[in-house]
């Protein structure tokens, strides 16, 4: 029995030693709370949408493959066994067993075939581009629910703030009530102002549990850590609107994207056109029957042919097709365009705002200064019996606003500088870039011209 119990003594402390390491790191992580690095993470790891965008670049990628087999040899088997009526001029036999072998190689038809490939393969790779803006735009969205948590958390603490002044606000009134000093209306007020400072408080937890449950559809999760880490502050880069906009044109996957379909758009206008050309291909069969008679005494028979064909009348068909197909790449050429005015337009509306924004956040900082010197001064007054308490309310109204603004300015100035990247196509490339190394995904291709 000693031993026995010694065994489990040493087993118990080696499954200690072994889990205890995992479970201190586990707290310390949920300690350590969600970064929007983690966020960003997390997102790319679970979200479905990322999964969505994925299957489409596999889809494309399996359009190459279609698209290439038609330049393969199609080859076909055959196995039938045959019972007729004997007609002894035509053929003596009455059944038959018959294995055959077919094969047809594609030779020539105006470069259709290879033209459809290289679509295909320019499809995939506007596919890719297309896949990379739409995870710059996943991250980008859980960037901004993880600020909207973030603006809910400082508005939380403006609303405590505000609750504690009113609150205070309602113990002096009291006081004062109870030596003669003001009347019942000064307690009244205040009395409003602590039920509207909850009222605040109410609505910015529920603004804060309606960010944290948009934030996990973002990032594709059910729980997330109970604390968030802040954000470094950032600032706009000394930079000319016009070096953005050449960034842009530069970086936007999107923009690339609609090249790789225009050039696959051309490369589909002379598929199209290979219909007006013949067609050449080259077939063989080959057979073995089991009744020598069917063959005129050999069991088996073979054939090679080259065979050459020209669609005399098709009722239009064809150039419709041409038709069609032109009027496809004057549509993708005039997206181009529209697309290249409205990065330009995006990227100079960002900056501008960013611009007012800073000079917006200087101003509201000197007003919650001067708004925090007002307070402490009318309470100040308050308590000698120099102002009423319609004084002190207006004092804890201004100071309330201009802190709200400070935070939302301040919140819509950090998102801005993110939303300036996603315009100029830099948003969180580098990280994209390795996630799609990883998977397996390209991402460097450049379609050949600009597409204007």
């Amino acid at each position: 029995m000693k031993t026995n119990s010694e065994l489990v003594c040493l087993a118990a402390v080696w499954l200690f030693f072994v889990f205890a390491p995992a479970a201190v790191r586990a707290v310390e992580s949920d300690r350590a709370g969600l970064s929007l690095d983690k966020a960003y993470a997390m997102a790319l790891e679970n979200n479905n949408q990322v999964s969505s965008s994925r299957e489409q670049v596999l889809q494309a990628r399996e359009d190459v493959g279609i698209s290439t087999s038609q330049l393969l040899p199609q080859v076909d088997a055959r196995a039938e066994y045959t019972r007729q009526k004997v007609f002894s001029f035509i053929s003596p036999v009455d059944k038959y067993g018959l294995l055959s072998v077919s094969a047809s190689q594609h030779l020539y038809q105006g470069g259709k075939i290879w033209s459809q490939r290289r679509a295909s393969q320019y499809s995939l790779q506007s596919q890719e581009f297309r896949h990379f803006r739409r995870l710059q735009s996943i991250l980008f969205n859980v960037a901004t629910q993880y600020y909207e948590v973030l603006l809910a958390n400082q508005n939380i603490v403006i609303a405590e703030n505000q609750l504690r002044r009113t609150k205070r606000q309602l113990e002096r009134a009291e006081q004062r009530l109870e030596v003669g000093l003001v009347n019942r209306t000064a307690v009244l007020r205040a009395e409003v102002q602590v039920a509207r400072s909850r009222e605040q408080l109410e609505r910015a937890r529920n603004q804060r549990a309606v960010a944290l449950e948009n934030l996990r559809l973002e990032m594709g999760v059910s729980e997330l850590p109970e604390k968030l880490e802040g954000i470094q502050e950032m600032k706009l880069e000394d930079i000319s609107p016009d070096t953005l906009q050449a960034r842009g044109f530069s970086n936007r996957r999107d923009l690339r994207q609609l090249a790789g379909s225009r050039r696959a758009a051309e490369e589909t206008v002379q598929a199209e056109e290979g219909d007006f050309w013949p067609r050449l291909s080259l077939e063989g069969a080959y057979s073995r029957t089991n009744e020598e008679d069917l063959y005129f005494g050999e069991r088996s028979d073979w054939n090679v042919s080259v065979v050459a064909s020209y669609p005399l009348f098709t009722g239009f068909r064809d150039v419709s097709e041409v038709n069609r197909a032109q009027r496809r790449t004057a549509e993708i050429r005039a997206d181009y365009r529209r697309l290249k005015r409205s990065i330009s337009a995006e990227i100079r509306s960002v900056y501008l705002d960013l611009k007012t924004q800073e000079k917006v956040i200087m101003s509201l900082e000197g007003e919650v200064d001067s708004a925090k010197a007002n307070y402490e001064q009318i309470v100040a007054q308050f308590n000698e019996g120099l102002v009423s308490a319609v004084d002190v309310v207006d004092a804890q109204t201004a100071l309330n606003e201009a802190e709200r603004r400070l935070s939302l300015a301040f919140f819509n100035y950090q998102l801005n500088l993110l939303r300036l990247e996603l315009a100029t196509g830099t948003y969180e490339q580098d990280r994209v870039s390795r996630y799609l190394r990883a998977s397996g995904n390209r991402n460097d291709f450049r379609p050949d011209g600009g597409g204007q």
